[in-house]
């Protein structure tokens, strides 16, 4: 057919090339997960989540670039050889000055500093912080290697829900991704597992053996049968929690929790999914019952961490 051997319009085009070094980018996002950067920019970190981050880069002289930023806390530039010649390097911030001995191509990064100012370097980060390949939301956790683990340390009917929730997945993985998933129980998590791979758990701290382990380190936990989200606990019976969170046992790699407040609860972490393109779930959402019925009016709890993996009123949801 003509969409595909068309050689007119193949020759045409071939001959519309982008160009690969321009000199002047404009680059906004508001997810470094879905693109942090293009051509010789990148954004490093953002100020502010989830709103809208710009940077506007020109090469105006073999050694001088001048840099415009909004809600960008850090950035790095790859000077382009096609423009900018090594030596002496000017680089103006939002009218600051900065200058760096240029001795070979590579990156340059710039982080704003508490003053507000800018300075040379790239930002320290003591614990977790929000990065790409570790952001989140929900469904970040299967943009990587992954397995479904289900927990078998609960009653037998918790077990067998678990396993059904992760058979369930498997299937729809299956037929929307078109790809296979290893299911393994809780009890076959070893190091080279953790190492290796983003773990999608099924079942609560009563249930799973590795929600269990990591339980106290989350900021949405279950606790006596109840969700406590930071300091808390959340009303209502028959809760599902889906939450996304980097694995402390392996911060490298992600966990996605599937848990209830008790078994009804946890079946009903299979009401919302996240496979599917119009999938909207944040970093994580507590909902009960009336989610069947009324959709988003179910949901008690939802929302975003922030740049550093914590709980944020200002990017979350809790209801009455």
């Amino acid at each position: 057919t003509a969409c595909v051997n068309y050689p007119e319009m193949m020759e045409f085009l071939r001959s519309k090339v982008r160009d690969e070094a321009p000199k002047k980018v404009v680059f906004k996002t508001t997810d470094l997960a879905l693109n942090d950067g293009i051509y010789w920019v990148r954004i490093d970190q953002m100020e502010e989540l989830y709103r809208d981050a710009l940077i506007v880069a020109e090469v105006k002289g073999d050694h001088f670039i001048d840099v415009k930023v909004s809600n960008v806390a850090g950035f790095t530039l790859f000077p382009p050889e096609r423009w900018v010649g090594l030596g002496r390097l000017r680089i103006l911030v939002n009218g600051h000055e900065l200058r760096v001995d240029l001795k070979k191509y590579g990156p340059v990064s710039v982080r704003r500093t508490k003053k507000g100012r800018f300075a040379l370097g790239r930002i320290k980060h003591k614990g977790l912080w929000k990065r790409p390949g570790l952001y989140g939301p929900i469904k970040r956790a299967y943009f990587s290697p992954f397995v479904f683990v289900y927990g078998t340390i609960g009653t037998p009917e918790e077990t067998e829900v678990n396993l059904h929730l992760a058979r369930t997945k498997a299937q729809k993985w299956w037929y929307r991704g078109n790809g296979w998933v290893r299911i393994v129980p809780d009890t076959s998590v070893d190091g080279r597992i953790i190492e290796s791979y983003n773990l999608i758990l099924f079942g609560g701290p009563e249930s799973n053996l590795v929600t269990r382990r990591i339980n106290d380190e989350l900021p949405i936990r279950i606790e006596g049968g109840r969700i406590v989200l930071g300091e808390r606990t959340v009303p209502g019976e028959h809760l599902a929690l889906k939450e996304v969170y980097p694995n402390p046992l392996n911060p490298e790699r992600l966990v996605l929790v599937n848990a209830g407040t008790d078994l009804e609860g946890t079946k009903l972490t299979g009401a919302l999914d996240a496979l599917h393109a119009s999938s909207g779930l944040p970093d994580y959402i507590v909902y009960g019952k009336a989610v069947r019925t009324e959709g988003w009016g179910g949901v008690v709890a939802a929302g975003f961490f922030d740049a550093e993996w914590k709980l944020a009123p200002s990017l979350g949801f809790f209801g009455p």
